[in-house]
């Protein structure tokens, strides 16, 4: 009779041992029996750590582990609400469906001889003498019924995740205080299971790191984000002790109307007090402070280089219109001065001998540069 069998799969820091023993029925719940079971496997590993993760919440103040876990949805099954609101709203739909194709006209008189049309709208009904006609309300929705299904629907809500998170419906003048207020008071309503997940991925980034040094081999990652797409990421086995490791995870949660509040805070805090501008990237929500003060560093640098370049070409460019205004302003001069064509009162005549007077030397770009102008000439 025994045609199933479960498998048990132990391990420790030195052993692992897997063994199956054999019981009747699926649904059977056997405790583990090593003595009962066959032994599959029996092996030690050099691993030095435990290859899983499981991390519960709950609390240790009651006395019966059965209690001692918390889930999400705990206080919904331990109380039977989802239960309890499931039998009313069964009843107070059933009671609207029943109530559908209630009577609406109410005849009074000794026969049944009322002819009511329902063809075309606003037609009369035609009642004979000694009858009365008159219309009957529709049944109303069960009030009680209604108020205990949305007392219970608020509650399963104060348990779990909070209504304020899951619609955001609020009135359109709602004031952005109180909207920022509910919003953090709901998510205040998560902190133990955001916490339980915390350490959960902790640990499973320390087994990260266990695996890189066990393998010997470096973690490669590339960039996917919009500020580092493209970068390349790599953990080397002597990057860290894996005799002293400590990760610390945060999640944050995205709120719009929380975030400018704390990038003003964190903005008044550096300027006003000091703050470390990373620890101020880190309280805004930043994963990587260091990289976006690297960015920054790079991008300021680049700035002031742009700045000095065009500086300098703004210099030069001056530097050659004042040469060019120089050179125009001298050649200007020179022109207006008459040019010597007599010596000594007597003009010149190759026939009679004699050599030619004194002639100005051409005027080049290389001359005009080593003349001086003229004192009169504003320079």
């Amino acid at each position: 009779g025994m045609d199933h069998v479960t498998l048990y799969d132990y391990m420790d820091l030195d052993v692992r041992v897997v063994w199956g023993q054999l019981h009747q029925g699926v649904a059977s719940q056997v405790e583990p029996d090593v003595a009962a079971g066959v032994e599959l496997l029996r092996e030690e590993h050099d691993l030095g750590f435990l290859p899983w993760v499981a991390k519960v919440g709950g609390s240790t103040l009651e006395n019966d582990p059965a209690y001692q876990r918390n889930p999400l949805l705990y206080s919904v099954y331990q109380a039977g609400q989802w239960d309890t609101q499931n039998i009313v709203e069964t009843l107070m739909t059933s009671e609207v469906i029943a109530y559908a194709s209630a009577p609406r006209l109410k005849i009074e008189g000794p026969t049944d001889n009322v002819d009511v049309d329902y063809g075309e709208p606003g037609r009369p009904a035609y009642v004979p003498p000694g009858h009365d006609l008159s219309p009957l309300s529709p049944p109303g929705l069960d009030e009680s019924l209604a108020a205990i299904a949305d007392r219970i629907g608020a509650r399963i809500g104060k348990s779990t995740v909070p209504r304020v998170l899951q619609t955001g419906d609020f009135p359109s003048s709602t004031p952005f205080a109180t909207l920022n207020l509910a919003t953090q008071a709901g998510v205040k309503a998560l902190a133990p299971y955001k916490e339980l997940a915390e350490l959960a991925l902790a640990d499973v980034f320390t087994h990260m790191l266990y695996w890189i040094d066990y393998t010997g081999e470096p973690l490669v990652a590339y960039g996917q984000g919009r500020d580092d797409a493209g970068s390349v990421y790599t953990i080397h086995p002597g990057d860290f002790d894996v005799e002293n490791l400590f990760l610390d995870v945060e999640l944050t949660a995205d709120v719009p109307t929380d975030r400018m509040a704390r990038i003003n805070a964190a903005a008044l805090a550096v300027r006003e007090l000091g703050y470390s501008r990373a620890r101020a990237l880190e309280q805004i929500g930043e994963s990587d402070p260091q990289m976006i003060l690297a960015q920054a560093r790079a991008e300021d640098l680049e700035q002031t280089h742009f700045e000095v370049f065009k500086q300098r070409l703004l210099a030069e460019a001056e530097r050659g219109q004042l040469e060019d205004l120089i050179d125009a302003r001298l050649q200007a001069a020179l022109k207006a001065q008459p040019r010597e064509s007599t010596v000594s009162g007597q003009e010149f005549n190759p026939a009679l001998g004699g050599s030619p007077p004194a002639m100005a030397a051409p005027e080049t770009s290389a001359n005009k540069k080593k003349q001086r102008p003229p004192e009169s000439i504003e320079t």
